[in-house]
């Protein structure tokens, strides 16, 4: 029970689209694997023993870890493929300035089509 109600709780907490952005930062991804950004409501913990306090803290904090881990991770490859299409249109754009154009065709300067 109490691991169920941490990870409810965790889902709730955790900033999603922050941990999406600092994936794209790169860095963002080792700091989401390190920082646990959010803890457990101490009111969560009225009344409750020992065990299940510990119980509900491990639960929380390994639940805040891997969803900042993996929008993290989301946030990363984004970047990563947003970089990629940017460098393909860039070297597209490059090689079409590179071309002149005459009535219906594309001839390059070099010769081939």
């Amino acid at each position: 029970m109490a691991k169920s109600e941490a990870e409810r709780a965790a889902n709730r907490n955790v900033n999603k689209a922050c941990w999406v952005g600092a994936g794209m930062t790169l860095i963002g991804t080792e700091i989401a694997m390190m920082w646990h950004s959010s803890s457990p409501d101490p009111a969560a913990f009225a009344g409750k023993s020992p065990e299940y306090i510990r119980a509900y803290t491990d639960a929380y904090n390994s639940r805040v870890k891997k969803i900042q881990t993996g929008y993290s991770c989301i946030g990363c490859v984004s970047a990563l493929v947003i970089g990629g299409c940017i460098i393909i249109v860039s070297a597209i754009n490059e090689s079409n300035n590179n071309c002149g154009s005459s009535s219906s065709s594309y001839s390059c300067s070099d010769g081939s089509n």
